[in-house]
């Protein structure tokens, strides 16, 4: 078996043939171009296929994303429809498109970042990519009282209902000002919105039409979620559910508000929230979080392509000033020794011939990077080596971010 990657082109035919083989890869059927499955966003350009012997056997991508991160944003790559055939998986294809696309991405001198969400988790680890961020999926019973939540009444917040393809002008302002505080979140334009909102009437699955709760006050929006109604009847009764798509919210009095709107809608009996970031308020103020079903999973990768930048790009809690022994078979030339020194305002990170405080695999840092992973958990899990005690400690106070990352869509 030969391998061959080759450009997948930006022809009036690329789409045919990037949807022909992820078809494949997925067990899906192919897509009429729609901006809710990806048509609007894709950069063709920057698309590949693995060839066999003059078969297609793979595909891979990758999006240009600026990412909110500690302190800031970075440019990064969004690596995205990655798929093998069925037929020639095991057999190097996906490592020959990994390959390709992260020298493209190091070629192009952009973006220090890599990141996906991933369909099979362990697939990627090998590629240097570490789990950066987890969210909580959560249904919602409705009879459960939000019994710790603050007091709304007297704090002068109102609700508006609006197609959600309506919403751009309450919605973008939240989501812009939250991304400021949480890592993870990628910036939006206007491609990128329309993907937000799309609403094909084959994807709502017997549900409603897309629709948006906006909790303002007088000076603006504070908080929304895009959501749909699923309608059910019991033996006579509402039995339905409320599907929410996103919820983003930088008030705690708003998204209190905002549940309560949620969780008091009629014939509805409970609200399903498939992607909550991990510090949302909710366990925490209902009366009895024990009967939430409640299922974490794992949300973005990171990996980092150029250890320096990527590093030297975001802020830390605390001052530190550490040596980093970082190993990557995958991207040489991230391998040996990195002082990283900065703290809340800033850092650099440079290569050096001191001694090591710290040894790691380059996935340790991509699974660090936004602050939502401790370096003492994964030391317990023998991926990381201490040769300067107190090093883990000192890297854990300076990684740590007081908000938890997450990602508000997968992409």
């Amino acid at each position: 078996m030969t391998i061959e990657i080759r450009p997948l082109g930006t022809d009036d035919q690329a789409w045919t043939r990037l949807n022909a083989i992820d078809a494949a890869a997925f067990g899906g059927d192919p897509q009429e171009p729609s901006p809710g499955n990806d048509h609007e966003v894709m950069e063709f350009d920057r698309a590949v296929l693995a060839h066999d012997a003059g078969a297609t056997v793979g595909c891979a991508s990758a999006f240009s994303l600026d990412l909110s991160v500690p302190g800031g944003s970075v440019p990064t790559a969004g690596v995205t429809w990655v798929g093998v055939h069925p037929a020639h998986r095991r057999r190097g294809v996906m490592n020959a498109l990994m390959r390709t696309l992260h020298d493209a991405v190091h070629e192009r001198g952009r973006e220090p970042l890599l990141a996906l969400w991933a369909s099979q988790g362990s697939l990627y680890q090998r590629f240097g990519y570490g789990v950066s961020s987890h969210s909580f999926q959560v249904s919602v019973p409705h009879h459960l009282q939000l019994a710790h939540a603050p007091d709304t009444t007297t704090v002068g917040l109102g609700v508006d209902l609006v197609p959600a393809a309506d919403d751009e002008t309450a919605t973008r302002a939240v989501f812009d000002t939250a991304r400021r505080d949480r890592p993870g979140m990628p910036a939006l334009n206007d491609p990128w919105y329309q993907r937000a909102v799309a609403d094909p009437e084959s994807e709502r699955g017997g549900g409603s039409s897309l629709r948006t709760f906006v909790v303002s006050d007088p000076s603006g929006p504070l908080a929304y979620a895009r959501f749909r109604y699923h309608h059910e009847w019991s033996e006579g009764f509402g039995d339905g559910r409320v599907d929410v798509r996103e919820m983003v919210s930088v008030s705690a009095d708003a998204t209190a508000v905002l549940y309560r709107t949620l969780l008091g809608s009629d014939l509805m009996t409970r609200t399903r929230l498939w992607n909550l970031p991990v510090d949302d308020p909710i366990l925490s103020w209902l009366s009895d979080p024990k009967q939430l079903q409640l299922r974490r999973r794992d949300q973005l990768y990171i990996r980092l392509g150029e250890v320096g930048d990527a590093l030297a790009r975001r802020c830390y809690t605390s001052d530190i000033d550490l040596v980093l022994d970082v190993r990557d078979a995958f991207h040489p030339w991230n391998a040996g020794r990195w002082r990283l020194s900065g703290g809340p305002s800033g850092a650099t990170c440079e290569r050096t011939v001191d001694a090591a405080d710290l040894s790691v695999d380059v996935g340790v840092l991509g699974a660090t990077y936004l602050g939502g992973t401790s370096w003492g958990t994964l030391a317990q899990a023998g991926y990381v080596e201490e040769s300067s005690p107190g090093a883990i400690a000192r890297a854990q106070a300076a990684f740590g971010w007081p908000t938890a990352p997450w990602c508000p869509f997968v992409f």
